[in-house]
């Protein structure tokens, strides 16, 4: 009789490491799973963006230059632009809207149309300078041809400006992104942030910070 409770008390640990044994697949199975989720769960609930640093910053100055040259065109003499230097000119037929008499319909169906030039500023070529940061952004300063002729004089045209931040990721990609000249200026290099990126790869340059 006094044997009996040893006996039971010796299985209880066996059933509880048998049980243990058991679950121990399921056991895996959890934590698999968990490791499996936790990335995805990064991408949902962790910070927006990709971590980029500022690797260089550069600037690109455009100035257009004009040439004046006559240009030709053609329409109805009484239509002609301002300015415009007449060629030639000849008489056509013109649609008669309204019934007339055969007098009237003959001088009205016939109208002037005249071959024409007109002065016009064309671009002629582009002056460019471009630069990296530190060096102060400076425009360009083209010699001009004046010529003999007002039609062949140059003159400075419209002006472009552009500035980028090469941006590098931890995995080595990189985006470059345009940026006004106050923020580009504020931005130091060297600095972090998160820039957005679609799942094109492409980035969302409207989410770099302002300085």
């Amino acid at each position: 009789m006094s044997e009996r409770p040893a006996e039971s008390s010796s299985a209880a640990p066996q059933g509880s490491v048998s049980r243990l044994r058991a679950q121990l697949p399921r056991l895996a199975l959890a934590l698999a799973l968990l490791a499996l989720s936790l990335p995805l769960a990064y991408r949902l609930f962790g910070p927006r963006g990709v971590e980029v640093q500022i690797l260089r910053k550069t600037w690109r100055l455009e100035i257009e230059v004009e040439r004046q040259i006559a240009e030709l065109g053609s329409a109805w003499c009484d239509e002609l632009p301002a300015g415009a230097q007449i060629q030639s000119q000849r008489l056509v037929g013109a649609a008669v809207d309204a019934p007339a008499t055969a007098a009237a319909s003959a001088e009205a169906a016939l109208r002037a149309h005249c071959r024409y030039t007109l002065p016009t500023w064309r671009t002629l070529w582009q002056a460019s300078r471009q630069g990296v940061d530190p060096e102060p952004p400076r425009w360009p300063e083209p010699e001009l041809t004046q010529g003999t002729q007002e039609l062949s004089r140059q003159r400075l045209g419209a002006r472009h400006q552009f500035y980028e931040l090469e941006l590098v990721a931890a995995n080595g990609q990189r985006w470059v992104c345009r940026q006004p000249l106050d923020n580009w200026r504020r931005l130091p290099q060297g600095s972090r942030f998160r820039l957005l990126v679609d799942r094109q790869g492409s980035a969302n340059c409207a989410s770099v910070p302002s300085g």
